[in-house]
């Protein structure tokens, strides 16, 4: 099973086909969105099914175009009744220095919200990664995935100590930095995502099935054929989400 655990289909041209291509290409996706109100205009339009899931976010670098109290509402509200949180965390970049503090109560607010609570999260963590480290230390969250980890090789160990995942998209496999990044990390806690449409090929927004490059960049690194990565994914996605091996099964955890 092909698995993209990071993918923001609502920023594409026309995001039902690209739902349509997750199915067509049976490609287990996380559709992440940037603010809860974008969750809740896509319930209204997309029903859940076994290859696509619609999680609700809240994206750092939203949090000052948007009313984040009201923002924050909304993700309160509907929090208990989603599997799939992403995408959140916080953003330290140079240009959005302005809202530190803001940032950290809205995620915090968020943790406190999931809980210890069994959930698929995926985090943004740019800049801010010790902060995110000891945020998610401190409210116990359950293993969340590091989505397109840029920061410093020496916080890995912390998160991997303290259970979590790290995601993987084409871009990071052709990059020295990237693969440094995918060498320390262990393979049974790395994950595949396409951060589509943000990430190009050959100029171009990936596609569903640009997964596929994400994977041939880890079989080149690991020494492995395509087939064995991609079964790799999967036990990782399954030790993560707790389902069992089978399409049956895992379509029963996951609905």
């Amino acid at each position: 099973m092909l698995i993209d655990t990071h993918c923001h289909v609502d920023q594409y041209k026309n995001p039902n086909q690209i739902i349509c291509d997750c199915v067509k290409y049976q490609i287990l996706t996380i559709g992440v969105t940037n603010l809860p109100s974008h969750y809740l205009i896509g319930k209204e339009h997309v029903l859940d099914n076994y290859f696509f899931k619609l999680a609700i976010g809240f994206h750092p670098l939203a949090i000052e175009q948007a009313h984040y109290k009201m923002e924050l509402e909304i993700f309160q509200q509907h929090v208990s009744q989603c599997d799939y949180i992403g995408e959140i965390g916080l953003d330290f970049s140079q240009k959005n220095k302005i809202c530190r503090k803001v940032q950290i109560d809205v995620f915090c607010q968020i943790l406190c919200s999931i809980g210890v609570n069994k959930k698929i999260v995926t985090i943004h963590s740019r800049g801010a990664e010790k902060e995110v480290l000891e945020i998610l230390i401190e409210k116990h969250t359950c293993p969340v995935v590091l989505h397109w980890y840029s920061g410093p090789l020496s916080y890995i160990d912390q998160f991997l100590a303290a259970g979590h995942y790290f995601s993987v998209n084409p871009s990071m496999t052709q990059t020295a930095k990237g693969r440094a990044f995918i060498a320390k990390v262990p393979r049974n806690r790395i994950l595949t995502e396409t951060d589509g449409p943000y990430v190009k090929i050959t100029g171009n927004p990936v596609m569903p099935q640009g997964i596929r490059a994400a994977l041939r960049g880890l079989a080149s690194l690991w020494n492995m054929n395509e087939d064995e990565v991609q079964q790799h994914i999967q036990s990782n996605f399954e030790k993560i989400t707790g389902t069992s091996g089978t399409k049956n099964e895992c379509a029963a955890a996951l609905m």
